[in-house]
């Protein structure tokens, strides 16, 4: 894909999905051989992981596992669903400077308690206030190429928006949505996953909260990259 940057590369395998078991695991096939791959999106993912769709994972075997489900091939590209890598993509994209509205800033913390709430990142600026930063995943595609978040109902994520929402009012808060799917053109709320979203996001911009929607996707081979820190994002 044009304009995009390469940030890293992972040794990944091929698979055939064949049925989610529960949030945190799903059934694949592999030469022949079933394997069970941790799944670490607790989204529905219904659009992604259908039967008989190529998924890629990473080997890391345990007791109940064979590795991590992270990608679903769409085309000749793949949909990045490990939430986890994710945020590793966004880390590196940050690091490499690929984030201009962090720029000049630098990492302060990770997986912060605030109000009793986890945020993932903390940030301080050039003019060394915090800047509190919360991802979520949107991986789920319209047909138009809206990519959406959540696809269903999420109580977790409502508290973040409405946590940043409150500490926006001391310092600057920022919501990032991951569009890790290579089809993605926009982001927007998904209303049928949750109603109650987009109006707490529009509460939030209102109160200063700043909302953002990224880019990034895995090819066939396990590189994975970055190509839009400013997505066009749709609140309305």
């Amino acid at each position: 894909m044009r304009d995009c940057n390469l940030l890293f590369k992972l040794d990944v395998q091929h698979a055939r999905f064949v049925r989610r078991l529960n949030r945190f695991s799903g059934q694949a096939e592999q030469n022949g051989q079933t394997i069970i791959l941790h799944i670490t999106n607790t989204g529905r993912l219904v659009d992604l992981l259908t039967e008989g769709a190529e998924v890629l994972y990473v080997p890391r075997r345990s007791a109940k596992t064979s590795g991590v489900l992270t990608a679903v091939v769409v085309g000749g590209e793949a949909a990045v669903v490990d939430t986890r890598l994710q945020s590793k993509a966004f880390e590196a994209a940050f690091k490499n400077g690929l984030i201009e509205w962090l720029r000049g800033c630098r990492m302060a913390g990770k997986e912060v308690v605030v109000k009793n709430v986890r945020i993932d990142y903390v940030f301080v600026d050039e003019k060394g206030r915090r800047i509190f930063v919360e991802l979520k995943s949107a991986v789920y595609l319209r047909q138009d190429g809206a990519a959406m978040y959540p696809d269903t109902v999420s109580t977790r994520g409502r508290r973040h928006i409405q946590t940043l929402t409150l500490l926006s009012r001391q310092s600057p808060s920022i919501i990032v949505f991951i569009a890790a799917h290579p089809r993605a053109k926009s982001f927007t709320p998904c209303d049928e996953g949750d109603p109650e979203i987009r109006k707490l996001l529009q509460k939030a911009v209102t109160a200063g909260v700043k909302v953002y929607a990224v880019k990034t996707y895995m090819d066939m081979s396990g590189n994975v990259f970055w190509c839009l820190s400013n997505l066009p994002v749709n609140l309305s």
